[in-house]
C-alpha cells in the first residue's frame, strides 16, 4: 500500500522509518511548515514512485532523508538547500534525473551525499565546495558531464569521492591535493585528460586511487610514492608514458598495482618488488623493456603477476619459484629466452 498522506501532517512525528517494505504509490504531496520530522527512511521500497515533494524542505529539523532503491523519479528539489540540519541525503539507485541542484551547497551540516546509480546529468555544481563537513560524495553511475570544479577542494573533511562511470572530462584539479582526509579517490570510466596532478601527494590519508579508463597522459608523478597509506593504485587504460617511478617502492601498504594498457617505457624498477604486501602487479600492454629482475622473488605476497605484451627480455629468474602464493603468471608476447 501507499504511505498515508496523513503522516505528513502528524504534529508530533519525528521519526518516519518505513524502509525495506513493499510500499507502493507516491509520497505525500504536502508537508506543512510545522512538520517536526527529523529522520525519514523510505529506502528499499521498490514500488514507491513519483516525484520527491519539494515541501519536504518544510521539515527544517530534518537530519536524514533516505529513499534509496526505490522507483522515485523526477528531479531533486532545489528547495532542499534550506535544510540546514540535514546530515545525510541518500537517494541512490532510483530513477531520479535532471541536474544536481546548486542549492545543496547551502546544506551546511551535510556529511554524506549519496546520489549514485541514478540518471543525473549536467555538471557538478561548484557550490558543493562549500560543504566543509562533507565526508562522503558518491555520484558514480550517472551521466554527469563537464569538469570537476576546483572548488571541490574546499570540502576539507572529505574521505570518499567516487565520481566513476560518468561522462566527466577536463583535467583532474590540483586542488584535490589539499584534501588531507581523503581516503578514496575513484574517478574511473570518464574522459579526464591531461596529466595526473603531482599535488595528489598532499592526500596523505589516501588508500584507494583509481584513475583507470580515462584519457590521462604524461608521466606518472614520482610524488605518488609518498602516499604511504595507499593500498590500491589503478592507472590502467590511459595514455601514460615515461618510466615507472622507482619512488613507488615507498608504497609499503600497496596491495594492487595496475598500469596496463598505457605507453610506459623503460625497465620495471627493482624497488617495486620490495613491496611485501603486494598481491597483484599488472603491467600488460606497455612498452617495457629489460629483464624481469631477480628481486621479484622478494615479493612474497604476490598472487597475480601479469607482464604480457611488452618487450621484456633475458632469462626468467629462478627466484619466481619462491613466490609461494602465485596463482596467475602471465608473461606472453615478450622476448624472454632460455630453457
Amino acid at each position: 500500500g501507499a504511505v498515508p498522506p496523513s503522516l505528513a501532517a502528524a504534529p508530533a512525528l519525528r521519526f518516519l522509518w518505513l524502509h525495506d517494505n513493499n510500499l507502493t504509490g507516491g509520497l505525500p504531496d504536502h508537508f506543512p511548515p510545522e512538520c517536526a520530522l527529523e529522520s525519514v527512511r523510505l529506502g528499499g521500497n521498490g514500488g514507491l514512485e513519483g516525484r520527491i515533494p519539494p515541501s519536504l524542505a518544510n521539515c527544517r529539523s530534518l537530519t536524514l532523508l533516505g529513499a534509496a532503491a526505490t522507483g522515485l523519479s523526477g528531479s531533486i528539489p532545489p528547495s532542499f538547500g534550506s535544510l540546514q540540519n540535514l546530515t545525510v541525503l541518500s537517494l541512490y539507485s532510483t530513477a531520479i534525473a535532471g541536474s544536481i541542484p546548486a542549492e545543496l551547497g547551502n546544506c551546511s551540516s551535510l556529511q554524506s551525499l549519496f546520489l549514485h546509480m541514478n540518471h543525473l546529468s549536467g555538471s557538478i555544481p561548484p557550490e558543493l565546495g562549500k560543504l566543509r563537513l562533507l565526508t562522503d560524495l558518491l555520484l558514480w553511475g550517472n551521466s554527469l558531464q563537464g569538469p570537476i570544479p576546483p572548488q571541490i577542494g574546499g570540502c576539507s573533511s572529505l574521505q570518499t569521492m567516487d565520481l566513476s562511470s560518468n561522462h566527466l572530462s577536463g583535467p583532474i584539479p590540483a586542488e584535490i591535493g589539499g584534501l588531507r582526509s581523503l581516503q578514496e579517490l575513484l574517478l574511473s570510466l570518464n574522459s579526464f585528460h591531461g596529466q595526473i596532478p603531482a599535488e595528489l601527494h598532499g592526500c596523505v590519508s589516501l588508500k584507494d586511487l583509481q584513475l583507470d579508463n580515462n584519457e590521462l597522459s604524461g608521466d606518472i608523478p614520482p610524488s605518488l610514492g609518498s602516499l604511504t597509506s595507499l593500498q590500491t593504485l589503478f592507472l590502467w587504460g590511459n595514455n601514460l608514458s615515461g618510466a615507472i617511478p622507482a619512488s613507488l617502492g615507498g608504497l609499503t601498504d600497496l596491495q594492487a598495482l595496475d598500469f596496463s594498457y598505457n605507453r610506459l617505457t623503460g625497465e620495471i624498477p627493482t624497488q617495486i618488488f620490495g613491496l611485501r604486501n603486494l598481491t597483484k602487479l599488472i603491467l600488460v600492454s606497455n612498452n617495457l623493456t629489460g629483464p624481469l629482475p631477480a628481486e621479484v622473488g622478494d615479493c612474497r605476497s604476490l598472487s597475480r603477476l601479469r607482464l604480457s605484451i611488452n618487450s621484456l627480455s633475458g632469462f626468467l629468474p629462478r627466484e619466481l619459484g619462491r613466490l609461494q602464493k602465485l596463482v596467475f603468471l602471465d608473461l606472453y608476447e615478450n622476448q624472454f629466452e632460455g630453457a
